[in-house]
């Protein structure tokens, strides 16, 4: 008997019933704010499976990163310390996500995702080989590899790394929306927190880039939640899945805080113009009446000149 699936649920058209959770969207109570607010919806499953249960065609643009296997290696030789322990290519945080997997995983995003959309997974130099091959052989199109540099050294033996690479791939053909973007991201890296955290500015250039307002991005290992924050922030809709318990409760917090925060920010802003509009309609008012006087005034003085009418009294001769 499968076990039954937990979903934080919105009122997406995409979402399925929910087993427990609640909506991460709702309509704004107060009539500054626009009722077409960000959503989110979040599900704890295995991401090929989650991915399964998404409609062909629904998503437009995924951004997300892995828990790839070489993560164990590094783990065992004692150079991701971050990740503490291991049992069983697992942790308190997420189980590893073994290299095998990745054909069925691309094929599903190929799937899932819309025509002419972008695809942007994170890596190290391990992995990279493995995803561009599976991902080239689901049809995607590989155009280059991101780099962010992340400011601080990490650990390691040789050549001590501070950056981690970004494979962008593409379905169709599409446009990023700012040709100008370098390919080198700086973010410092985050430490002490969730063990493979990203820095939600990372996430805001890409979903920038290759999405507009209102469209779905989704993250199949959504972790803390931190591309869902910078989705909600930029006035997109964010599907999220991991299979941690911990991982799903802590980025549940965050986008419900994000979306409240966001709501807050926009209420601030109308009330601002609210307080700002009355003087400015008053003394517009005022200027066009004004300006209309002086334009009569002129234009009979122009009539008195030509036909030699006297001004009426009263008026004073420009």
């Amino acid at each position: 008997m499968s076990k039954p699936e937990n979903r934080t649920r919105t009122t997406m058209r995409t979402a399925e019933p929910a087993r427990s959770g609640d909506a991460g969207h709702r309509k704004s109570r107060h009539p500054w704010v626009p009722e077409d607010q960000p959503t989110f919806e979040i599900a704890k499953l295995d991401a090929v499976d989650w991915l399964a249960k998404l409609p062909s065609e629904s998503v437009d643009l995924v951004v997300t990163d892995p828990a790839y296997e070489s993560l164990e290696k590094h783990r065992a030789m004692g150079t991701t310390t971050r990740l503490k322990k291991s049992k069983a290519s697992s942790n308190d945080w997420f189980g590893i996500f073994r290299n095998r997997r990745f054909p069925d995983l691309f094929r599903e995003l190929w799937r899932v995702l819309k025509r002419n959309s972008h695809l942007y997974v994170f890596c190290d130099q391990e992995t990279m080989f493995v995803v561009k091959r599976a991902a080239e052989e689901a049809g995607f199109r590989f155009w280059k590899f991101i780099v962010w540099d992340k400011e601080v050294i990490s650990t390691g033996y040789h050549y001590r790394p501070r950056h981690e690479l970004i494979l962008f791939l593409e379905k169709g053909k599409r446009n990023l929306n700012d040709r100008s973007e370098t390919d080198i991201i700086t973010a410092r890296a985050i430490r002490g927190r969730y063990p493979t955290e990203k820095p939600v500015s990372v996430s805001e250039i890409l979903i920038r880039q290759s999405s507009k307002f209102g469209q779905v991005v989704a993250d199949p290992f959504m972790g803390s939640g931190s591309v869902g924050v910078a989705a909600i922030q930029l006035g997109r809709r964010f599907l999220g899945n991991d299979k941690s318990r911990k991982a799903v409760a802590l980025a549940t917090r965050r986008l419900r805080s994000c979306m409240k925060s966001r709501e807050e920010v926009i209420l601030s802003r109308a009330n601002a113009k609210s307080y700002i509009a009355a003087p400015v309609r008053a003394f517009t008012r005022q200027l066009v009446a004004r300006v209309e006087v002086v334009t009569a005034q002129r234009i009979q003085a122009v009539i008195a000149r030509v036909f030699g009418v006297p001004q009426k009294r009263g008026l004073r001769r420009v």
